[in-house]
């Protein structure tokens, strides 16, 4: 406001020693009658009271008082003229009009600044966003390099342990079939058929009439343990029938388990997968709609920016040109005033 207040009496002073001066400011602002497109209300506003006929009619007066100045040759009339005019100019509606025009002006180019200001830093927001996704889906791809480092490890133990339950197996079923094993179930057989043999003898024995009372007793105990022994036998070969048959059925369960988890393991990885595709997809159709919306905006603001500036640029040229002409002006009073001087002399 400071600023705005001081170019206000800069161009209050210049106004009050140059009349011809202002009449070229409403004569460029009356040159300024067009309609762009999209042009902002303050401008509108300026331009439609300069084009009015009560402004043009005020210029036209001060063209005729001015001409009359210079055909003068009183120098305290013309003091007097020039300061009725200065204090008319200071009341009237259109100084008002010209200077809220440039106060308008002025504080337009600096929201434009500001405005500009904010959109770099919002390009700088952006440009952060950017690093921090892109720093994301580095972060992803490594995680699914470990997730994928980690299914294959989990793969290998489990072939690994496939692989040991499978000779395991193989090796149960090879010693099962092997001759090692028929041989010891032969010669168990032929040690239970020496027994029998054995049994059958003595009882033959002991049934026979040539047997006495000690040999039947020493006979009837042996038996006893012989066929304890025999008993003994049999349970030891059910018991290791039953303990292939319950260790081939275990390995048979934990391969299907092995399966079982391989397969979920694979549909837990192919959905992570997918979940992961999907976040970076939304992520970077997100970041694209942003940035559109970001652009679109800066340009539209970009062209107001340049055609506000083209509007100021126009419009303080010429005042610079018409303050070259007042100067000219000045000169020719002075000349005029010295060749009165002389001409009295």
């Amino acid at each position: 406001m400071e600023l705005s207040a001081k170019l206000s009496l800069e161009f209050s002073t210049f106004i009050t020693k140059n009349v011809e001066e202002l009449i070229g400011m409403l004569q460029l602002t009356s040159c300024m009658a067009f309609d762009p497109p999209k042009l902002e209300k303050q401008y509108e506003n300026s331009l439609q009271f300069v084009n009015n006929s009560n402004s043009l009619n005020h210029c036209q007066q001060l063209q005729t008082i001015l001409n009359k100045i210079k055909l003068g040759n009183n120098c305290e009339k013309l003091t007097k003229i020039l300061n009725e005019i200065v204090s008319e100019l200071r009341s009237s509606q259109t100084f008002s009009c010209l200077m809220n025009f440039v106060d308008d002006t002025f504080f337009e180019t600096l929201n434009v600044h500001t405005m500009m200001e904010k959109l770099k830093f919002d390009e700088k927001q952006l440009k952060e966003i950017k690093h921090q996704l892109h720093r994301s889906k580095l972060e992803a791809k490594e995680r699914e390099i470990e997730m994928d480092e980690e299914i294959n490890r989990m793969k290998h133990l489990i072939v690994q342990r496939e692989i040991e339950l499978d000779i395991e197996y193989k090796f149960a079923e090879k010693w099962i079939n092997s001759q090692s094993c028929q041989v010891e179930f032969k010669i168990s057989q032929e040690e239970m058929k020496v027994k029998n043999e054995i049994l059958d003898k003595a009882k033959n024995f002991f049934e026979s009439d040539d047997a006495n009372i000690m040999t039947c007793k020493f006979y009837t105990r042996r038996i006893k343990e012989m066929t304890e022994e025999a008993n003994f036998i049999n349970q030891q070969y059910e018991k290791l029938m039953t303990s292939l048959e319950t260790k081939l059925q275990i390995v048979l369960k934990e391969k299907q388990e092995i399966q079982a988890m391989i397969q979920e393991e694979n549909n837990k990885f192919k959905s992570k997968k997918q979940e992961i595709r999907e976040f970076i997809e939304t992520k970077q159709r997100k970041i694209a709609e942003e940035k559109l919306r970001n652009l679109q905006s800066i340009n539209i603001l970009v062209i107001q920016a340049w055609w506000r500036g083209q509007m100021v640029r126009h419009f303080f040229g010429k005042f610079k040109t018409y303050k070259k002409q007042a100067k000219l002006i000045r000169k020719e009073f002075k000349l005029l005033r010295e060749n009165k001087k002389s001409k009295k002399k």
